[in-house]
């Protein structure tokens, strides 16, 4: 039997792991005003959200990786969104899409405890795309604060993946 390198299974779940905490240097260093910090760390919470992709190439994808990953990422848009000083309006929109987000993840969460066929929903091309899309514009508000067609785009990229998560949490539940 050939022996298996545990960091196969480390990798992943460490770059889940540390998204949150990348985030939150990173909200802070757009509190604090520090641009170049907050490009770089924003960056690479972005780049964090690889650890999907990582453990599907490395043949290592787990149950923890599955529930871990949206519950990650769904910290990292807390933390880091909600330093951003976006244009009058969208604040609230976001926090609503925000929320249903971080509910339906816990509730699936919570389910998949009594329920072993219940998993927090997978990112999609899409999800992941409207990803990249919240770190673009993420990255101009940092430079424009309250720049218009950002703060929009973060706003609707949240109640897009509130929406699909909700929709995901369902057909989870119905077996669809």
């Amino acid at each position: 039997m050939v022996e298996r390198n545990p960091l196969r299974f480390i990798l992943p779940n460490a770059l889940t792991l540390s998204r949150p905490f990348i985030a939150r240097e990173a909200a802070k260093a757009i509190r604090e005003g520090k641009k170049g910090k907050a490009f770089i760390l924003v960056g690479a919470a972005v780049a964090t959200d690889a650890d999907g992709t990582v453990a599907r190439r490395l043949g290592e994808t787990s149950k923890f990786g599955e529930i871990a990953d949206p519950i990650a990422d769904t910290a990292m848009r807390l933390q880091i969104l909600r330093e951003l000083d976006m244009a009058k309006g969208t604040k609230a929109i976001k926090a609503i899409a925000e929320s249903a987000i971080l509910i339906t993840n816990v509730a699936l969460f919570i389910a998949s405890k009594f329920d072993a066929k219940l998993t927090p929903p997978s990112a999609s091309a899409l999800g992941k795309t409207r990803f990249v899309v919240d770190g673009i514009a993420a990255t101009r508000l940092i430079a424009k604060p309250k720049d218009l067609v950002a703060s929009w785009a973060i706003a609707g990229m949240s109640v897009l993946t509130a929406v699909d998560y909700i929709n995901s949490a369902r057909k989870t539940i119905n077996g669809k």
